[in-house]
């Protein structure tokens, strides 16, 4: 592999920024000091320390290990500059490999009441138009969701159901009263270019990326978005112009985007065109969506504006999403469509090669066998126990109130924990469509 610094000095140009204007930082949980980051064999220990000494332009490479946020607090702001930061290096940063090497951004147990709105990493760069990559980051929350012990538990999976606050559940390790973190694993504002590669989120509570386009472009690619909730990726714009910003969404694999409830009733979307942006979106894996792979329900409110803005899907795969691959806005409700109806769908700008995928070959040994089989025989049931001839319905009726009932709820599977270092198999699960190893 080529020498660290070398890589270094060849990422600075290619982000075309001078030698002399932008420093490397050092980061290492295990191995880093409270003073160090000047240099491999010196790093800094704390990496929101680390964020705060960088300047604009900076590059703080991220070295292995479970990052908790200052103090644990379980996240990470970096406000008004543009950082890069490139994870997956060994302890001693002789290599670099994502998947051998995992830079982990996590929240706590102890702390997670403290996240309140926070993401796991929160990137809000300000006005100026800046240039920053997030490069080989695990965002991962499946040890501080809280899980049902027994409901929605099929069998061979490590935990019932994903429990949703108010209500607590059992953590993964067997801590009880263990609130699940419903914000983002990624969240932020930027203008300018930012890219988003090699990275993996998993187990999010609620959205995996959700971001805002102030101008300028954001390239997501090359990610493992494996169980998360309502949404693995909304990128919306932010100005009055829903032409200046754009995000490409390219060669990304998505399973298992889950409803926003246990119901299955809204959301569970593997990509959203939200308004304000053009959206170039290609080769990615879209599969086991509770609602539909691609959401383009949003219009932008001045017609020709919508005619004029790009929101594409070509060469994508799609498998087994349980509405469809796309929603339309329709009379009250959504149309679903499937990607062999593509090409008649106004709403695409360029729809070419998308593809159900009907050779399941490839994910033999890749997914985590148990899950999909929770997911294909994924149910859910309501049992109602109402008697409007009872004496207190019939007292509530006399009186003008309403009568009541009782609904039990069950559902087979929803939002499981998924085995943290098994989606990581994903990556090259396909080749030339999907994430590929980094």
């Amino acid at each position: 592999m080529k020498n660290i610094k070398s890589m270094a000095i060849l990422f600075a140009m290619a982000l075309t920024v001078s030698a002399a204007s932008a420093a490397d930082i050092w980061c290492s949980v295990e191995t880093g000091s409270k003073k160090g980051g000047d240099s491999m064999s010196n790093p800094i220990k704390n990496l929101q320390k680390a964020i705060d000494n960088a300047a604009d332009g900076d590059t703080i490479h991220i070295a292995e290990g479970v990052y908790t946020g200052n103090l644990d607090c379980g996240f990470y702001k970096l406000e008004n500059k543009a950082v890069n930061l490139l994870g997956g290096y060994a302890k001693d940063f002789s290599s670099r490999d994502i998947i051998n090497h995992k830079t982990i951004l996590r929240s706590s147990k102890q702390n997670s009441g403290v996240v309140g709105s926070e993401a796991v990493l929160n990137v809000v760069a300000g006005d100026k138009e800046r240039t920053m990559v997030i490069d080989g980051l695990c965002f991962d929350r499946g040890d501080t969701n809280g899980y049902h012990k027994l409901e929605g538990k099929p069998e061979g999976c490590q935990t019932g159901m994903l429990v949703i606050p108010p209500t607590t559940g059992t953590s993964i390790d067997g801590q009880d009263k263990v609130y699940t973190i419903t914000t983002p694993l990624l969240r932020g504002e930027f203008k300018g270019e930012l890219t988003i590669q090699n990275c993996a989120f998993i187990n999010g509570g609620n959205y995996a990326v959700q971001y805002g386009v102030r101008g300028g472009k954001v390239t997501i690619k090359n990610n493992i978005f494996v169980n998360n909730r309502m949404a693995a990726c909304e990128v919306s714009g932010k100005l009055a112009d829903p032409l200046a910003s754009t995000c490409e969404f390219c060669n990304n694999t998505v399973l298992f985007t889950w409803s926003r409830t246990k119901d299955l009733g809204d959301m569970g979307y593997g990509y959203r065109y939200m308004n304000g942006c053009n959206h170039i979106v290609h080769d990615n894996i879209f599969g086991f969506s509770t609602w539909v792979a691609l959401n383009r329900g949003f219009k932008e409110h001045d017609k020709k504006a919508e005619e004029a803005r790009q929101t594409t899907s070509d060469n994508n795969v799609f498998m087994m999403n349980k509405k469809g691959d796309l929603d339309l806005p329709g009379a009250g409700t959504f149309l679903y469509v499937k990607c062999s109806q593509f090409d008649d769908v106004d709403e695409l700008t360029s729809s070419d090669g998308n593809k159900e995928i009907t050779d399941f070959s490839a994910f033999k040994g890749v997914i985590n066998q148990a899950y999909l089989n929770g997911y294909l025989n994924l149910q859910y049931t309501e049992t109602t126990d109402f008697d409007p001839n009872s004496q207190a319905n019939q007292l509530r009726s006399a009186l003008g109130m309403n009568q009541v009932g009782k609904i039990d709820s069950k559902v087979s599977m929803f939002a499981n924990y998924y085995p943290f270092d098994e989606a990581f198999k994903l990556f090259g699960a396909m080749q030339g469509v999907g994430a590929q190893k980094p």
